[in-house]
């Protein structure tokens, strides 16, 4: 496949194949976070929200990726992580204290894949037809999502998801992530998750750019050492919340 190697600013060209109506799509994704609240396991509406939301955060990110030194040699190299992260038995072949191996047991006890959030992802065609670059820099974020549970300590409960979601926003600004850590603060069953929260989005402002980290030489590295060259913030102690009963999603 051709390589297209782009630096310096989004082209016009760009800004029109990746969106042609860049709007910000409000009630889309409320209707959209309505039915993610009353089923939070449906993961397809997350990606309905960030479409409706993502406005040029996603350009705005390569721009940043494609001026970074990590970022730069990732664009060249294009090492493809998701293949990694889908080979559990592999990464188990790892030292105990590894990035590698505390992945794979985080996947094996939540019964997920990596693959999973693929096909979530690809029940809303986001990019379809946008640039190579843009197209890595956007799948590389998301085949890493479960990377970034294990290095910051946000469990996969509602809780963590959402706590993950606030280091998130702050990490790359994409309201579409935002607007759900928003709706979880403000849903939030008391002081204790609302605390939970910011200080997430606090982690999120002082923690390296997760996005343009090199998984790929940190997964043989103890996960100890792996937050230490991140800055990560681990999460503190909390009660995991697995499930909802709302009455009703206002």
């Amino acid at each position: 496949m051709h390589r297209m190697k782009h630096h310096g600013h989004p082209s016009k060209k760009e800004l029109i194949a990746v969106s042609p109506d860049r709007s910000m799509r409000w009630n889309e994704a409320y209707q959209a976070w309505r039915k993610l609240y009353k089923d939070p396991g449906r993961t397809e509406y997350v990606f309905e929200i960030i479409d409706a939301l993502r406005g040029n955060a996603d350009l705005r990110g390569l721009n940043r990726f494609r001026s970074s030194e990590r970022g730069k040699k990732l664009l060249a190299d294009r090492p493809q992580i998701l293949p990694t992260l889908t080979d559990l038995s592999t990464l188990e072949t790892l030292p105990i204290e590894s990035l590698g191996f505390t992945y794979a047991k985080f996947m094996r006890e939540g019964e997920i894949t990596a693959s999973g959030l693929v096909q979530a992802s690809e029940k809303t065609p986001l990019y379809e037809g946008c640039p190579e670059d843009l197209l890595y820099f956007v799948t590389r974020r998301r085949d890493t999502h479960d990377l970034w549970h294990v290095v910051t300590g946000y469990g996969r409960d509602l809780r963590g998801e959402a706590a993950l979601l606030a280091f998130d926003f702050a990490q790359n600004w994409h309201w579409g992530i935002g607007f759900i850590a928003l709706m979880a603060y403000l849903n939030a069953k008391g002081a204790a998750d609302r605390r939970l929260l910011w200080n997430a989005f606090l982690a999120g402002r002082k923690t390296e750019w997760l996005t343009s980290a090199p998984w790929e030489t940190m997964l043989v590295l103890p996960l100890a050492e792996v937050r230490a060259l991140l800055n990560v913030s681990v999460a503190p102690k909390y009660d995991p919340l697995w499930s909802l009963t709302p009455s009703d999603a206002k």
